[in-house]
């Protein structure tokens, strides 16, 4: 009888401990994630100076104008990355895969405009072409 309750008592301790290691797993990955999406950098400021992060709109979203969907089907067809405007107008595309802020001319030429580092949160002048 001893010996079945030892093996009752240790299948249950190390139910709990897997559990436990799970728990502390998911946590640590749930952790990661949230301080990798607040280490990447909000949208930086726009050309004209007078837009911040909060200031740009995603277009694509609901308020985006049947002008804005147009421009968004005529220019950007390869789709790769976001297209936002600010509220002076200007287009911007963010290719998050390269780390860059494209500025989108009204022929929807994308020009370099900013750029972060892999591990920065700063945005620096883009005068790549």
């Amino acid at each position: 009888m001893n010996r079945i309750a030892f093996l009752v008592l240790a299948s249950i301790a190390g139910g709990l401990l897997v559990f436990l290691a799970l728990i502390l797993f998911w946590g640590g990955v749930a952790t990661l994630a949230a301080l990798l999406a607040w280490w990447r950098p909000a949208r930086p400021t726009c050309r004209q100076g007078g837009c911040r992060a909060k200031d740009y709109a995603l277009v694509g979203s609901p308020e985006q104008t049947q002008v804005d969907r147009e421009r968004w089907d005529r220019w950007l067809p390869e789709r790769r990355g976001r297209l936002v405007r600010c509220r002076c107008g200007d287009h911007y595309l963010r290719d998050a895969r390269h780390r860059r802020f494209l500025w989108v001319d009204a022929q929807g030429t994308p020009h370099p405009y900013r750029y972060h580092r892999p591990l920065g949160r700063e945005w620096l002048p883009d005068h790549d072409s």
